[in-house]
């Protein structure tokens, strides 16, 4: 598993590339939740923006694992996704998608004792759609619903 832990693998892996734009989505809804409810907990923040950065990156391992698996194009297998391109072992990229769901569901759990169950079933959704987004022989990402799955599920978080 040496190779797949290397920085520069793991940073096309995982596509963390892309978290800071998820950052400032998240500081949108921090300020949106402020403003609505005038309440500020830094330590519960901060918990939640921890989980939700290393559950971004497991998801973007796992979209890459999953599109792997069910790839069919070779030009896309060898040379764009990067299991493929980087020659990864399967089964140690399967096994970083596991471990990488664990560890990000640590802060999770901790901002859960600090909460409550209401924030447990978010959290238990946020991870059901966010696993079910790339794992399956059909993943929701392949379906034509997918946004309208996604947007359902914004718009009922807003209330």
């Amino acid at each position: 598993m040496k190779k797949v832990l290397s920085w520069p693998v793991y940073y096309q892996l995982s596509e963390i590339y892309t978290a800071p734009l998820n950052v400032v989505w998240f500081v949108f809804g921090a300020a949106m939740a402020f403003q609505q409810y005038h309440m500020f907990n830094l330590i519960n923040i901060l918990l939640c923006l921890v989980d939700v950065f290393l559950f971004d990156l497991v998801v973007n391992i796992a979209d890459n694992y999953y599109d792997y698996l069910h790839g069919k194009d070779r030009h896309f297998l060898t040379d764009i996704n990067p299991i493929g391109r980087l020659k990864l072992p399967l089964t140690d990229v399967r096994n970083l998608v596991w471990i990488s769901y664990f560890i990000s569901a640590i802060p999770g759990i901790i901002l859960v004792y600090r909460t409550g169950w209401p924030v447990l079933i978010m959290g238990i959704v946020g991870y059901f759609i966010g696993i079910f987004y790339t794992a399956g022989p059909k993943p929701l990402n392949a379906t034509p619903i997918c946004e309208l799955v996604l947007s359902f599920l914004f718009r009922i978080s807003l209330y």
